[in-house]
């Protein structure tokens, strides 16, 4: 942040950083290692200048750079019983130590669930943008700065209900800061078990998962699932998600069977 130090800075900090560029901010690696680039050159420099009234450098040597971590495109998906067993294991926490933070907790899982938010526009999300059955997300709040209406299952529409009965306030869940939310969730990883990969990002991408795999009859296109998720280039969606659509190409069979007689 704008209030840190630089003799704060160290490696696990700078490495959190790249992860939430990577997992939450879902930027390219190029962009991070630029501006990891940038971290590297001003921090170099701070070991040159020296303090006015000490006459000492600010910094005697810089921090080691993280490495920019590429994600497999087929990244975790939550399964359902991964998913009770997550908010099993807050509800447990949530008895034991009790505070509003682990009630928070259990219905941001679900809202991100149900909705492919990515966190840090959720969190940013004022009250007022919800509706009955859809919420905005306004352009100050998404990545590519466009406003995107994403519709509300029952249970995303309770909970967030829930939070405005219990709490009030602006944001429902603006409270819980990032850092909070990560050592929230690490926890929770640490309780379930069997996690490894598994980030708040991942809620993301089991959203769309999910709704490109279906249930019964009932899936949607990729080209829908592009609009759901704010994907601006249809070609980001398609990158990630085509190889679950591989049962769509069976139609064709039928269609060239058709044609050809």
């Amino acid at each position: 942040g704008a209030d840190t130090l630089v003799t704060d800075i160290n490696y696990t900090m700078l490495e959190n950083l790249t992860i939430q560029w990577r997992d939450e901010q879902e930027l390219k690696p190029a962009t991070i290692r630029k501006r990891i680039h940038v971290i590297s050159r001003v921090l170099r420099q701070c070991t040159k200048w020296t303090d006015p009234d000490t006459g000492l450098h600010y910094l005697t040597g810089c921090p080691a750079m993280p490495s920019i971590i590429v994600r497999n495109f087929k990244d975790h998906v939550v399964s359902i019983e991964e998913e009770r067993a997550i908010l099993e294991a807050i509800d447990a926490r949530h008895q034991a130590e009790r505070g509003s933070d682990w009630f928070i907790m259990r219905r941001l899982v679900i809202f991100l669930l149900d909705t492919g938010a990515r966190l840090g526009e959720t969190r940013l999300m004022p009250f007022s943008e919800v509706k009955v059955n859809y919420v905005t997300f306004t352009g100050d709040t998404t990545k590519n700065y466009l406003d995107r209406e994403v519709p509300l299952s029952d249970r995303a529409s309770k909970v967030l209900q829930d939070i405005h009965d219990m709490f009030g306030g602006e944001t429902p869940f603006g409270s819980l800061h990032p850092a909070k939310i990560w050592r929230l969730f690490s926890k929770i990883k640490d309780d379930v078990g069997n996690l490894d990969g598994v980030t708040m990002h991942t809620f993301r991408h089991t959203t769309a998962t999910r709704l490109l795999k279906g249930a019964g009859n009932q899936k949607m296109k990729l080209e829908r699932v592009a609009l759901w998720l704010g994907h601006q280039d249809i070609s980001i969606t398609t990158k990630r998600y085509a190889h679950l659509c591989v049962d769509d190409l069976h139609e064709g069979v039928g269609i060239l069977k058709a044609v050809t007689g």
